[in-house]
């Protein structure tokens, strides 16, 4: 037998290592694996259940082969069944809180920036650098990319918008800010200019 440590996705969506034993594996060259786990599931590395029967063309030896789809006759597709129905109801509940699922470690969210302060400090110079999520967490929370501003954990998060720097000002690269182009009613111009 061994232990793993295996990162697996909770139902908030962050991540944590879980201990997962296993008594055998059979692996392939294009890096397919599965497990036997020490509670008698075959299954993949995180602990879930095969999905079908056909995962089992992994096991070369005809024995094994055969005690697997024994497990699979017996009870191996009633808990891969229910596993998976399980896992999409709450894919659907998650869907239905209107904050979409990002999946993959990396993605267009994870560039993404915001600048934070103290909640009971309310002053704009409070801000500080815009980062990303990692810098302040250790998963990417939900939220992330999704919410203009979000008070959470004593902190008032608002996303930085491209051309948008830390002040919500826009950059000189012309890009609007988070609260969309800045006007332009002729008056900017005249007001910049210095009649003495």
């Amino acid at each position: 037998m061994q232990k793993l440590q295996v990162k697996v996705r909770n139902k908030d969506g962050s991540t944590r290592l879980k201990t997962v034993t296993v008594i055998r594996l059979w692996s392939q060259s294009d890096g397919k694996q599965l497990f036997l786990h020490s509670n008698g599931t075959y299954g993949y590395k995180d602990g879930s259940p095969v999905i079908s029967a056909r995962e089992f063309d992994i096991i070369s030896d005809p024995h094994q082969r055969e005690r697997a789809m024994d497990w699979w006759d017996r009870t191996g597709e009633r808990i891969s069944r229910e596993f998976y129905e399980k896992r999409e109801e709450e894919e659907i509940a998650r869907q239905e809180t209107d904050v979409p699922v990002v999946e993959g470690d990396f993605s267009s969210v994870d560039v993404i920036q915001y600048i934070r302060r103290p909640l009971k400090t309310r002053s704009r110079a409070a801000y500080g650098d815009p980062s990303t999520w990692y810098e302040w967490f250790d998963a990417r929370p939900d939220w992330w990319g999704f919410a203009r501003v979000i008070e959470i954990q004593g902190y008032r998060y608002e996303i930085v918008e491209p051309g948008q720097n830390a002040d919500g000002d826009p950059d000189d690269s012309g890009r609007t800010t988070a609260d969309g182009p800045e006007p332009d009613d002729g008056l900017k111009d005249d007001l910049k200019t210095d009649p003495a």
